[in-house]
């Protein structure tokens, strides 16, 4: 009884109870017979079977296992006396007393960097008890198992010899017996494997093993993991973003890992000019690029240090020994270009502008270096050159771009649709292309249709709705084709960038249909605000259930009317708001959940993998349909389901209404469940929710500083930097955001700008730059406009190779970069910058509104009076020169009236232009907002006001009209 009592109790405490002789007497006592030996003292006549020795653990008696006691020395042994010991220690392995072999296996296994030679050297001795002792030893640490291994870790160990196992001790955040495996892994079969293993689920799951790590204190053990296994971009800057944080001086001499001794040399030198220039440490960098044989690592330093001459010089040597007409041809006076265009040498760009245009369009990569060479020309303004890219018969192609670029005269001539012909020729051209539509056996659009959706496009832009609504409306009604394409789905996708939102409502489904199809409910999600299609399809679910009688119209009109938070006609407020409320609610089994898992969480006793139909979206929903009790309900349900959004959301709610001890509760019960481990699978649950991680710590570290907690502060802090030096983009994303909400911006940037240089540097990494280059420049531009245009400016040209965006983003984005850029040359007062990027603005788009809203300002106050006044005159004619050709066009004369009046230029046409706006959409609250602030400043305030009172009727939610009330009621006699 006693016996059992002690064994059951933990080493620490029966050391206190009975003292450690005692103890060690009794385990002694406790330990099972060699496999040939009648008792402790008897000799031993055979080696011990592999599994006679368990990992960490001795038999009871009763069933049950204790881990095993380890006695350690008192004192350090002296240099001199190592060997011996270590000899002693291999002779105890034979030791004829059973107790003592035992004890020296356990006391090598624990002693590691004391005893691995003489283990080593034990395995290999002729002795089966010696190196049977040895290799098991051996084993267990190849598994990553030492005597202080959890024993529940030890047992997911002693399940599988395979290298899989290795995640399971990362999962427990045991990285010292992870980095114990991978060493003893060294020249076997399995060291590929297992640092495979390992960098995946570095990859993977860094913030949870960085929190682990550091909460436990093991942050130093985490970084030589690292640097034992990192074989990517991404672990070599992760590594090195934990030495800053950890405070490890960085040289040359660790700037690499250890594991660089696998890489190839090119590798080596690649990797280290990346970390350098991520360092900002770009001589150095240069200095390396140098010596590449492959020219883009220098290119990508001396883009980094801003020296386009030099890459100019380069790519412009590369250019001239290239092959005409081929895809290196294009590619290498794309390069040009760019570099010449950075460097101001116009005879060089002029040059490339030349020979990008310069390409037989029967050659055999016309078609490839077509997209290249007329992306690289748009986001370079030169917009007119990129149209002269395309053959003739690319009519669909150039007439887009032109559109994009605001150039919609030259989009209809190009269409070959004139604008003269538009009122008489419309209908013969719609029952044309019908007819050729009509013809096509397959789920494809002819080329009538085809140009027929772009000139609906046109006419939409420019302001002709009427004639556009026929194109929709004609096209919408054609039955549909082989294997059920439809017309009127790729017709309307064509809508969702526009306004026209209503149109799509009304053209999406068929009155008569027995179903919505899922076409449509995304093309009607695209209308709605924050809407997605699996929230429109679920509310219109429930509406069927409701109300099987409800004809089409009058579902789709009902559900758009909830989502929109109004209250459908007929729809009681109480009984039927809580019928949907029962309906999105409902518990149902998850339909992902195969019949083998139900019957695994069964057999466990675990509760079912139930799901509610209900979002986060739908909580929004009762929300602003005034239904809080509903959106209170909602969101608890969706927390208790285990919707982890919902439950941060609960949180969220708890902190904003000052409850800070029920939101810390449920943010640290969000980390425990997000660290909670499978016990019989050592996996770590919820791994596709890490962002929620960090929701959770950015919560944490709010409620320290609302309770002016320094140290906590500091403490969550510290844990949040360790979890975003690792390569886990979509958390660093969302955690960017997250800390944007805390005003926390030079952190923020911090994230962004740590990982630009290395996307920079990788190649076919287009994609992953824009995106940290975006979020860099968006958060920087207020203070730095010059940094977000140079890295957004660098991310715009590597897309020209990119198939991944929309055509008019070689349009668009670039405008952004020259604003950034203008705003920075404004600001450094840089008249002739200023002057070449207006020059390539207007370029881009000839009526830029927010150049003339709120640029030319700051150049006036900057002392560039004259060019804002040249600039601003420059827009107002290219305006009217439009408004004269498309009088319908309300969008474009309300913009310019409003540049107008707020430059206080040409207060008359301002009035006329904006007249004309509300004359043709004068419902718009927008639009008689303009009015009213014309008539303001003519010095007009009471009219302003009467106006601005009839915007607001039309539109009560927008603050801003009643900051214009407040406004003109001042200055109202």
């Amino acid at each position: 009884m006693l016996l059992n009592f002690l064994l059951s109790m933990r080493r620490d405490a029966m050391e206190k109870l009975l003292g450690k002789s005692l103890l060690l007497s009794l385990f002694f006592a406790t330990l099972p017979l060699s496999a040939n030996s009648q008792d402790a003292g008897s000799s031993r006549t055979g080696p011990v079977p592999a599994g006679t020795i368990p990992m960490g653990t001795i038999p009871t008696g009763d069933g049950k296992s204790l881990n095993a006691p380890v006695p350690t020395s008192e004192q350090t042994p002296s240099q001199e006396s190592v060997g011996e010991i270590e000899e002693d220690r291999i002779r105890g392995l034979a030791d004829r007393d059973y107790a003592q072999r035992h004890i020296a296996t356990l006391e090598m296994w624990k002693d590691r960097e004391g005893s691995r030679d003489a283990v080593q050297q034990a395995a290999r001795d002729s002795d089966p008890e010696i190196s049977g002792r040895a290799k098991w030893i051996l084993r267990q640490w190849r598994r990553g198992a030492l005597p202080d291994t959890p024993p529940e870790i030890s047992r997911l160990l002693r399940s599988s010899d395979s290298p899989g196992a290795i995640e399971r001790l990362l999962n427990r955040g045991q990285f010292q017996a992870a980095v114990v495996a991978v060493e003893e892994s060294a020249g076997t079969i399995n060291r590929e494997t297992i640092s495979r293993r390992i960098t995946v689920a570095l990859l993977q799951r860094f913030p949870l093993y960085a929190k682990l790590a550091y909460d436990t204190g093991s942050t130093e053990t985490l970084l030589q993991l690292l640097d034992m296994v990192t074989d990517s971009d991404e672990l070599a800057l992760c590594r090195i973003r934990l030495m800053q944080l950890i405070e490890v001086p960085i040289d040359d001499s660790n700037l690499l890992p250890s594991s660089s001794s696998m890489w190839t040399e090119s590798e080596r030198r690649q990797r280290r000019i990346m970390l350098l220039a991520s360092l900002g440490q770009l001589d150095q960098a240069l200095t390396l690029a140098e010596k590449e044989i492959e020219d883009s690592h220098r290119i990508n330093t001396l883009s980094l240090a801003g020296r386009w001459d030099e890459i100019c010089d380069a790519t412009h040597a590369l250019a001239l020994q290239s092959e005409p007409n081929s895809y290196e041809h294009a590619i290498r006076w794309c390069d040009t270009l760019v570099a010449a265009s950075r460097s101001h040498r116009d005879t060089l760009v002029d040059e490339a502008v030349r020979e990008l245009l310069r390409v037989d369009p029967e050659s055999a990569e016309a078609a490839r270096t077509l997209n290249v060479r007329w992306k690289c020309l748009a986001i370079h303004g030169k917009i007119d050159e990129a149209i002269r890219c395309f053959p003739e018969s690319a009519q669909i192609q150039k007439s887009k771009l032109c559109l994009h670029a605001a150039r919609p005269e030259m989009a209809f001539e190009v269409l070959g649709f004139p604008l003269a012909e538009i009122d008489s020729q419309l209908h013969h051209w719609i029952d044309s292309a019908i007819e050729e539509q009509t013809k096509v056996k397959t789920a494809n659009l002819c080329e009538p249709v085809e140009k027929l959706l772009v000139l609906m496009r046109l006419l939409v832009a420019t302001g002709n709705n009427d004639a556009g609504w026929l194109i929709a409306k004609r096209l919408s009604e054609l039955p549909a084709g082989a294997d059920n394409f439809r017309v009127r789905d790729q017709m309307l996708s064509e809508l969702t960038d526009t306004r026209n939102g209503d149109w799509i409502r009304q053209l999406a489904y068929d009155e008569n249909e027995d179903k919505l199809s899922r076409a449509s409910m995304i093309l009607l999600s695209t209308t709605l605000e924050n809407v997605s299609e699996a929230t429109f399809e679920i509310i219109y679910e429930a509406l069927v259930a409701m109300f099987p009688h409800w004809s089409m119209d009058q579902r789709v009109t009902s559900v758009i009317s909830l989502l929109e938070g109004d209250l459908p006609p007929d729809f009681d407020s109480t009984v039927d708001i809580n019928r949907l409320l029962s309906f999105v609610v409902t518990p149902r089994v998850n339909r992902l959940a195969g019949m083998r898992m139900i019957r695994q969480q069964m057999a466990r006793g675990a509760p079912l993998p139930l799901s509610i139909r209900a979002n986060l979206e739908i909580v929004q929903m009762f929300w602003r349909l005034g239904q809080s009790n509903a959106a209170t309900s909602c969101l608890n349900a969706l927390a208790e389901s285990g919707d982890p959004d919902a439950v941060v959301e609960v949180a969220e709610r708890a902190l904003h209404a000052g409850d800070l001890d029920l939101a810390e509760e449920i943010y640290e019960s969000i980390l425990n469940n997000l660290f909670r481990v499978d016990s019989s699978t050592g996996v770590i649950a919820s791994q596709s929710n890490i962002s929620v991680a960090g929701k959770a710590m950015v919560g944490l570290l709010a409620i320290a500083r609302r309770r002016g907690d320094e140290a906590g502060e500091i403490k969550r802090e510290q844990q949040l930097r360790f979890m975003l030096c690792g390569p886990s983009e979509s958390f660093n994303d969302d955690v960017a955001g997250y800390l944007t909400e805390l005003g926390e911006v030079e952190w923020v940037q911090d994230i962004y700008q740590s990982g630009l240089a290395m996307h920079l540097f990788a190649s076919g990494d287009e994609i992953r730059l824009y995106n940290a280059a975006r979020g860099y420049a968006m958060i920087t531009s207020d203070q730095s406009p010059g940094e977000s245009a140079r890295w957004f400016d660098l991310a715009m040209t590597r897309l020209i190779t990119s198939e991944d965006f929309r055509d008019s983003a070689f349009v668009a984005l670039p405008i952004y970069v020259h604003r950034w850029a203008l705003e920075a040359a404004i600001k450094e007062k840089d008249a002739d910058e200023v002057r070449r990027t207006i020059d390539v603005l207007l370029s881009l788009d000839p009526v830029d509104i927010d150049l003339a809203e709120r640029l030319l300002p700051l150049m006036r106050e900057s002392g560039m009076g004259s060019i804002a006044s040249e600039t601003l005159k420059q827009i107002l004619q290219q305006g009217a020169e439009q408004v004269s050709k498309f009088p319908l066009d309300a969008m474009t004369c309300n913009n310019l009236a409003w540049v107008a009046a707020k430059n206080d230029h040409n207060l008359p046409l301002a009035r006329r232009l904006s007249r004309q706006a509300v004359d043709l959409e004068p419902a718009s609250s927008i639009y008689l907002d303009t009015l009213a602030e014309v008539l303001y400043r003519m010095d007009k305030p009471d009219q302003a006001l009467a106006i601005e009172k009839q915007a607001i009727m039309d539109d009560p939610d927008q603050w801003h009209l009643h900051q214009q009330i407040e406004r003109f009621r001042i200055s109202s006699p």
